[in-house]
């Protein structure tokens, strides 16, 4: 029976376990039949007596970003854990802890999603009084990453805002239909400013000049933005914008950070349709990396605050934590250059390297081919690369030369064997020359080796010998020895003769 009721546990505790892997928390019961629809113009609070352990239907929009809270007397829980997951399946989608902030997840469906709140990553079952709270940005937008190189303060963010602005859209579809004060492009001081966005860090500094909301001279993304940004790059960074979608693929979203500690999901592609004004800004390149705090960087339409009150009931910025690192600087590699002989043509060095990701650069001084030199190599202005250097042997040509002797030396009669011989170690003359013996500067058929030996030499005849070497770097060759004149005196034929 003990067994029995130990079966019984291990069973229903797997049968838990399933909705616990990994934090993933999707225990407990739907606390109404009724969907939440976040909306500008309504609170962003859901209504109803709500506890931990209970989850809420949220209806969501594909591509837009939503921040979910779990709070207690309008504060957040720190270690409250939420647990997105669709509501068809029953499968997490994101998740994390609530922090300070809660969690900021950009929808990758359209339709309805659940809403956990446990009190902890372990996800028990106790039930605390929460509310749940959920705030949306109708805007899309996206951000990208630049390290900084080294402990250099090189590092960047990106922001792009588009192409399908909620906030300026005539779309009718809550929470959208509340938000449009005026008419699209305008840029009246004090409006709701649609198409106009303010970058601001921990939620509250703009990056710009100017008063926060009075007009969009304080912008960083708006039709007219980027000739008052672009004035001062060094101080406010660089702003661009298209009146037509630049975009060729839909956003791939950006891995979330809370204000609490790191944590990631899975990357969510935006299924937008590229339609609409497509705008940037580019913080300056001046970050130093190890952002350990996870500066806050948010989006959101600028305007004065005023006329944006019902934006800001159900709906916020959108919220980026970039975790902008250190890169370690790459040494460019090169294939290495063979040595080249004095005078041959200098090489061209390459511009690109050999690494995965090539690094692109200059070289400096000037290739010689005359002597041997260093050559450095310096990046090109944004790659988090160091210098490298390279030398190029350059090997001095040598000049072979030959001599021959004659033995014997001297006059001889006519008919006399002479064996003539090349120098045995001849002037750079290299590892295997070879020769060729000539008479009278004709070549001698079969006379290819060392020494040559011939008895039929005439009165005058000129022996040189030709030799050829294979140094790799060298000047005159073939070389020819300086010639031996042969003096041969004719036999005489002795006679004799009697008188009687």
């Amino acid at each position: 029976m003990l067994n029995y009721l130990r079966l019984i546990s291990l069973i229903l505790f797997l049968a838990g376990a399933n909705s616990m892997v990994f934090g993933q928390c999707t225990t407990g019961a739907l606390l109404t039949t009724s969907t939440f629809i976040p909306q500008c113009n309504q609170s962003s609070l859901i209504s109803g007596v709500t506890t931990t352990g209970q989850y809420s239907k949220v209806s969501v929009i594909v591509g837009y970003q939503y921040n979910f809270q779990s709070l207690s007397s309008g504060s957040a829980v720190a270690t409250d854990f939420i647990t997105i997951a669709n509501d068809l399946t029953g499968t997490p989608i994101f998740w994390g802890s609530n922090g300070n902030n809660g969690i900021y997840w950009t929808a990758t469906l359209t339709g309805t999603i659940r809403f956990y709140t446990h009190t902890s990553v372990g996800c028990p079952t106790n039930a605390l009084a929460r509310q749940r709270k959920v705030i949306m940005a109708p805007f899309q937008a996206s951000i990208s990453i630049v390290n900084s190189c080294d402990n250099t303060p090189t590092g960047q963010y990106t922001v792009t805002v588009g192409p399908n602005h909620g906030w300026n859209s005539t779309s009718i579809v809550p929470p959208l239909n509340a938000c449009n004060t005026n008419s699209a492009g305008s840029i009246t001081t004090g409006a709701a400013l649609p198409l106009s966005y303010a970058i601001l860090t921990n939620t509250a500094t703009n990056v710009n000049s100017g008063t926060v909301g009075s007009s969009n001279t304080n912008a960083e993304i708006c039709p007219l933005c980027p000739p008052v940004v672009n004035l001062n790059t060094i101080v406010n960074g660089t702003s661009t914008w298209s009146g037509t979608s630049t975009l060729t693929l839909p956003f791939t979203s950006y891995i979330y950070y809370t204000s609490l500690s790191p944590i990631s999901g899975p990357t969510n592609p935006f299924t937008t349709t590229n339609i609409g004004p497509v705008g940037t800004y580019s913080s300056p390149a001046n970050i130093v990396g190890n952002n350990a705090s996870n500066q806050a960087i948010a989006v959101k339409p600028s305007g004065t605050t005023s006329l944006l009150s019902s934006y800001n009931t159900g709906c916020g910025a959108y919220m980026f934590y970039p975790k902008i690192g250190i890169d370690s600087p790459v040494l460019p590699t090169f294939a290495p250059i063979a040595a080249i002989c004095s005078g041959a043509t200098a090489p061209v060095l390459p511009t690109s390297s050999t690494n995965t990701t090539p690094i692109t650069g200059t070289w400096s001084p000037a290739v010689s081919n005359t002597a041997t030199s260093t050559y450095t190599f310096t990046p090109a202005v944004g790659q988090c690369a160091t210098s490298t250097s390279m030398t190029i042997t350059v090997t001095p040509n040598v000049v072979p030369s030959v001599s021959i002797a004659a033995s014997p030396l001297g006059p001889i009669c006519a008919g006399t064997s002479v064996t003539f011989t090349a120098t045995p170690t001849p002037t750079n003359g290299g590892t295997a020359p070879t020769y060729q013996w000539q008479l009278g500067g004709v070549d001698i058929i079969g006379a290819t080796s060392q020494t040559y030996t011939s008895a039929g030499l005439a009165n005058g005849n000129a022996i040189t010998v030709v030799m050829t070497t294979y140094n790799t770097c060298q000047t005159g060759s073939p070389a020819t020895s300086t010639p031996i004149t042969m003096t041969v005196t004719p036999n005489a034929t002795p006679s004799v003769s009697i008188a009687a």
